[in-house]
């Protein structure tokens, strides 16, 4: 294992520098998308309902706009989880940008600098992986930085088909 690996952990969770480690003073932080203020921080990729604690009956579930059996019950919204007593919990984006590994954040830099994600690779796998599903949920442009560029040969001009109304 590196040294750069071991600081990594500690650093992300308690440096207020970071994605900046003990080895990548100077790096910046970066998001997924091709201008960071198209990162929606507070929007929220998944949410669910923990009834676990509550455990409400099949009635009290039902009832409620939710579905259940004796076992489990399942609300798909906000309301119905806290009329039977769960705990609604949401996932925002700022958390999905908290685990992004400095790697990423280096790769990120990288492809902004040569205007493509071609050729760069995290952890032995096209950038594409690390950055588009974060990508296409929080950014505002729904796409991320690596869509937004477009990969190699100009085959991507049919992706701009949106940009029109802009």
């Amino acid at each position: 294992m590196r040294a750069q690996d071991l600081v990594s952990w500690p650093a992300q969770m308690c440096c207020a520098s970071f994605p900046a480690t003990v080895c990548d003073k100077d790096l910046t932080p970066q998001t997924p998308c091709l201008h960071d203020e198209d990162f929606e921080h507070n929007k929220t990729t998944w949410a669910w309902c923990d009834t676990y604690q509550a455990a409400p009956s099949v009635d009290e579930c039902n009832s409620n706009g939710c579905s259940g059996d004796e076992w489990h019950c399942h609300c798909e919204t906000k309301e119905g989880c806290l009329a039977v007593g769960g705990r609604w919990d949401e996932y925002q984006c700022w958390r999905d940008l908290q685990h992004m590994s400095s790697e990423v954040h280096k790769a990120i830099s990288m492809a902004k600098s040569q205007h493509s994600c071609d050729d760069i690779e995290v952890w032995h796998s096209p950038l594409e992986y690390s950055v588009d599903w974060m990508g296409s949920s929080c950014c505002s442009s729904g796409k991320s930085l690596c869509q937004e560029l477009g990969g190699g040969g100009g085959h991507s001009h049919h992706h701009h088909h949106s940009a029109a109304g802009r």
